[in-house]
């Protein structure tokens, strides 16, 4: 537990709240139970709180909430205490199934050491309260199994167990199922029943709840994913792309969720081939495994396993989320499959060696007590599968100890909480005007506005494989039938890869969308959505209408923040008397309703002022910081805004200091 710990403490800087988009919607459920909302209620987003997942993990977090805020750091710690009560838990298990405490050993190691595992233990997510859970339900299962009673206590407490799987994580419907499929196997019928009806009866609320609220029983996600997933037809969709899932599960998942690939194992060389070897052993290993717990310790673990893969072979998106949440019940098999091969392979060994020498093999003698002791060929035979697991497994596990699982060695998690992007969006607005994002969760907790992401989905294709999918006028559709008023586009998911180039190219491209920002912290840019169409019908660019005045002005492009990308030009200009001055004009008075500037730094940066110059020929201070702006500035932009509109004939930016400013992204928005 102390290495696991220890791991988990060496990943967790890789991870940044928000970056998964779940961990703000567990959140924003958090905050609506305890602001009183019942399953029927809504989130602050406005979508019903039961829409997505049963509020299990939610009802976790929030009494700590309710003590410490929305601090993240006492939110991660839940799952860091989740995380650490996997191993007693899982040892407590292994002990009552009678597995041995070298296996047991080995096992723990081998989770310790698991990169998915430990980069969920500082996540603001349910996998690693729902692991801690399932390992404990396990035990309780084989308390009950061993039980001839059918209710009571035991039952009890399976039927509780299993019923808070489920409304932790709507995935644990299958190791329900595979509980009762043990007991029918059995023919501990009474029990199949008292499950089926005990844990269907807890589960009663969320289907209730969703039915009246309009959404399907399913949750919203899940039946929006299995119907994209499934349209054509179900027929073909069984018969040809569900075994191409398991396939998928069983050469490839399997193998990343035990021993995974990543940064900084080369991708060529002997410690390639190992792992490539090691990933091809895992499905075979495990499957012997699974066999040898199931003879040996008529685990029911096994049943229910198999029962959750068939559920997760018929799911669309296939990855480590999946497989993470039965981990350590994987590793045992692994691990018992790589003995029971090795003292086979050892055993054989020794009976031909025997043969050629002209004698019997030995077998394992009797004890005082009736205790079989292990031949000789039996122990070498454990030993070499030890080295083979640490060789294969242990060592190359720890070349990976400091990296996130998702990300190469040294890569991060976007960090959208405390980003300059979603500051500013916070900042524009109001509360219920949209965001078209492709984080709708992360964006209403973190901006306060609500999100959107139906132009997303459709850029981005829904179904496994399909990408870039891009139709501008769908798109464009799609923003509107949202009301969306701003467009976020950044490398939310994955590093430097921005979530939706088709977007990106179109807001940059097309007058219905105008920047505001371009961030370098996760490749972000903020587009506000104005013209026909658009939430805001009568808003025009008004920078872009007016004469540009500067001396000796000069035009550097800004890098792309994704494929095709034209972000627009930092706008250059020497100092005169240590201000450097940018203006506007208008021919006749423009009503401005919203003034930004993305960025402006000059040598020795002293102050940037925006100013507007009234009909009357004065000029107006609308915002000013004291340094920089933009990345690494004082402040991470400057805005202003006049919901009524206030009459101008020029806009300047100031900036004062030595040299030659930089300044990107003036915007002023509102009437001519």
């Amino acid at each position: 537990m102390l290495v696991g710990l220890w791991h988990v403490r060496d990943v967790a800087p890789r991870y940044h709240f928000g970056s998964f988009d779940d961990d703000a919607g567990y959140v924003l459920a958090a905050k609506a139970l305890l602001h009183g909302a019942g399953l029927t209620g809504t989130l602050s987003d406005g979508r019903p709180l039961i829409g997505y997942y049963p509020p299990g993990f939610a009802a976790v977090l929030a009494p700590v909430i309710a003590v410490f805020g929305t601090s993240v750091t006492p939110l991660r710690v839940v799952s860091t205490v989740a995380y650490g009560a996997i191993f007693p838990a899982t040892w407590w298990l292994l002990a009552r199934c009678g597995v041995g405490r070298p296996t047991r050993v080995a096992v723990l190691l081998v989770v310790a050491l698991n990169p998915v595992l430990a980069t969920f233990g500082s996540m603001v997510m349910a996998e690693t309260t729902f692991v801690a859970l399932f390992m404990v339900w396990l035990v309780v299962v084989r308390h009950y199994d061993a039980n001839p009673q059918a209710l009571g206590a035991d039952a009890a407490g399976v039927i509780l167990l299993g019923a808070g799987l489920v409304w932790c994580k709507e995935a644990a419907l299958g190791m329900v199922a595979g509980l009762v499929a043990w007991f029918l196997l059995r023919r501990m019928w009474r029990k199949a029943v008292a499950v089926s009806a005990g844990v269907g009866a807890l589960l009663a609320p969320v289907v209730i709840a969703r039915l009246i609220v309009g959404v399907p029983v399913t949750g919203a996600r899940y039946s929006q994913e299995f119907g994209q997933f499934y349209q054509g037809g179900w027929w073909h969709r069984v018969v040809y792309t569900v075994p191409q899932e398991a396939w998928s599960l069983l050469i490839r998942w399997l193998p990343l969720s035990v021993v995974p690939d990543g940064s900084p194992i080369p991708q060529a060389g002997w410690e390639h081939y190992l792992f490539e070897t090691t990933g091809m052993a895992v499905p075979i290993l495990s499957i012997i495994g699974a066999v040898a717990c199931w003879r040996r310790y008529r685990d029911p673990s096994v049943v229910i396993v198999a029962l959750y893969l068939v559920e997760v072979a018929l799911y669309p998106f296939v990855n480590e989320r999946r497989t993470v949440l039965f981990l350590p019940v994987l590793v045992l098999w692994f691990v018992v499959g790589a003995v029971t091969v090795g003292r086979w392979v050892m055993d054989r060994a020794s009976a031909a060696l025997s043969r050629r020498a002209g004698s019997s093999p030995r077998r394992g003698q009797r004890g005082a007590r009736g205790r079989r002791w292990p031949t000789a060929a039996g122990v070498a035979g454990a030993l070499v599968a030890g080295a083979v697991v640490a060789g294969a497994v242990v060592l190359p596990l720890t070349r990976q100890i400091h990296r996130d699982y998702l990300f190469a060695l040294d890569q991060s998690s976007s960090q959208p909480d405390g980003s300059p992007y979603m500051a500013l969006l916070r900042a524009l607005g109001q509360p219920r005007d949209v965001v078209e994002t492709d984080y709708v969760s992360s964006v209403a907790l973190l901006s306060g506005h609500r999100g959107d992401d139906t132009a997303f989905v459709a850029a981005n294709g829904s179904v496994p494989g399909q990408r870039f999918t891009c139709v501008p006028t769908r798109e464009l559709a799609d923003i509107e039938a949202d009301h969306a008023a701003f467009l976020l586009t950044a490398a939310l998911n994955k590093p430097v890869l921005v979530d939706s180039d088709c977007l990106l190219v179109l807001a940059a491209s097309d007058p219905w969308a105008v920047r505001l920002m371009t961030t370098s912290v996760d490749g972000a840019s903020v587009f506000e959505i104005i013209g026909p169409g658009s939430v805001h019908p009568d808003l025009v660019d008004l920078t872009a209408r007016g004469a540009l005045h500067a001396p000796d002005l000069g035009a550097t492009p800004l890098g792309p923040q994704g494929v095709f990308d034209n972000p627009g030009n930092i706008l250059t200009t020497p100092t005169v008397n240590g201000v450097a001055t940018l203006t506007w004009t208008w021919p006749s008075p423009v009503s401005i309703t919203q003034v930004s500037v993305g960025g402006a730094a000059v040598e020795g940066t002293t102050g940037v002022e925006v100013q507007e110059q009234r009909p009357d020929g004065g000029w107006v201070t609308v915002a000013a910081a004291a340094g920089p702006v933009g990345d690494g500035g004082v402040v991470p932009f400057l805005l202003a805004s006049s919901p009524d509109g206030t009459p101008a004939i020029a806009l300047r930016v100031l900036v004062r200091g030595q040299g030659s400013a930089g300044v990107v992204d003036v915007r002023a928005l509102g009437h001519p």
